[in-house]
């Protein structure tokens, strides 16, 4: 996934008959460790596109539930906006698009989709 092209294909396809532009940095297993002695987040996939929009692709291999995958999608959401600004900076209208992908092999919530993506 680290290769660009093979990832905006991926990406491509997860999205359908959204645009992906062509990948500026793709990163497997990126660690991101934001406050020390805090939990870090290891995501799976991270890769930014021409226009610094973020994509973050997870694997989810259990069916933990609706509500365990909501407030995971926030832990890496939020894992990745505290690194988009520089501290004192308070114009959140700049900050990036940015889509965390879930990958499932179970229809987790119920309408015959297997992948889950949340965009802020």
């Amino acid at each position: 996934m680290s290769d660009s092209e093979i990832c905006r294909n991926i990406l491509s396809i997860i999205f359908g008959n959204k645009e992906v532009l062509p990948i500026r940095i793709g990163i497997a297993e990126k660690t991101e460790e934001p406050y020390y002695a805090s939990r870090a987040v290891r995501m799976d996939l991270l890769a930014v596109d021409e226009n610094e929009v973020i994509y973050d692709a997870e694997a989810q291999k259990e069916n933990k539930g609706k509500r365990f995958l909501l407030r995971r999608s926030r832990l890496y959401q939020s894992a990745i906006d505290v690194n988009l600004m520089e501290p004192g900076k308070f114009d959140f209208g700049n900050m990036n698009d940015v889509y965390v992908i879930f990958i499932a092999p179970f229809d987790l919530l119920g309408k015959d989709k297997y992948t889950l993506s949340c965009a802020a």
